[in-house]
C-alpha cells in the first residue's frame, strides 16, 4: 500500500536523475487502491506535481484521472482522459474510461476521433 513520504517531509515529485518511471507507475497503482478523501487530495496534487515534471507521462494522467473521479471531479477527470488519448492514443485505457463515462453521463460521444 502507498504511505507516501514520512510526516513532516515534502511531497515533492522525484527530479532529474531521480526520476524512475518503474516507482511512479508502481505509485500510480498503489494510489489507485486509496479512496479515503484527505488522500485523494494529496493523491491529486502528488500526480499535478508529477506532470507539471514530465506533462507526456500518460500513466500519470489516467491516475489522475482516477483519483479525480473518486474526488467526484467529473469533468477534470474528463479533461486528463482527452489530454491522455491527445498524447498517447495507444493507451487504451484512457479511452475506454472516457467512453465508459460518456455513456454513464446520458453525453454518448466518441472518446477518439478517427484521423
Amino acid at each position: 500500500m502507498c504511505q507516501g513520504p514520512p510526516k513532516g517531509s515534502p511531497r515533492e515529485p522525484p527530479r532529474g536523475s531521480d526520476f524512475d518511471l518503474d516507482q511512479l507507475v508502481a505509485l500510480c497503482r498503489a494510489c489507485h487502491d486509496r479512496t479515503d478523501a484527505p488522500y485523494t487530495t494529496d493523491a491529486i496534487q502528488d500526480f499535478q506535481k508529477v506532470l507539471k515534471l514530465e506533462p507526456g507521462l500518460v500513466p500519470a494522467r489516467y491516475q489522475l484521472a482516477l483519483a479525480q473521479l473518486q474526488a467526484g471531479s467529473l469533468q477534470q477527470a474528463k479533461a486528463e482522459l482527452k489530454e491522455a488519448i491527445r498524447i498517447a492514443p495507444a493507451f487504451v485505457e484512457p479511452a475506454l474510461l472516457l467512453a465508459q463515462l460518456n455513456i454513464q453521463t446520458g453525453a454518448p460521444q466518441p472518446a477518439v476521433v478517427a484521423r
